[in-house]
């Protein structure tokens, strides 16, 4: 029986070539695609859920934004408070109220809230002002 010795080398080498080749392009593809998702992915850190993920207050570099889902409703909050049924988050002028049950959000100047309010605003979880980048 005749083997073809030089012959198996030469097959060899090409699939060995192949290969490389092959998992240098796969990698490659991986690389771009971790880089363009890195690159277009948000721009925000989510802090604070409401309603099961529909409402978020989210960290920029300089300061904090309620959004459902990607609509900013509110920017620079300064302080939220969670409750079973309504939720409230407020900055330095308007008050959200944000109805769990209906999935729905109001909004009031701080100069029309009510009572009942203004309790919720002196118990509310405040966010810090300097934030770390």
């Amino acid at each position: 029986m005749k083997y073809s010795f030089p012959n198996f080398k030469k097959h060899t080498f090409r699939l060995i070539i192949i290969s490389l080749i092959t998992i240098a392009v796969l990698w490659t593809l991986f690389l771009v695609f971790i880089f363009i998702s890195a690159y277009t992915g948000p721009a925000r850190d989510d802090v604070v859920l409401f309603d099961g993920g529909i409402y978020v207050i989210s960290k920029y570099p300089n300061s904090y934004s309620l959004f459902e889902e990607d609509n900013e409703i509110l920017s620079h909050v300064k302080g939220y408070w969670i409750g079973i049924d309504k939720s409230y988050v407020k900055n330095d002028t308007v008050l959200v109220t944000i109805d769990q049950i209906d999935s729905t959000y109001s909004k009031k100047h701080l100069s029309e809230i009510n009572g009942f309010e203004k309790n919720i605003i002196k118990s509310m979880n405040t966010l810090p002002n300097k934030l770390n980048k």
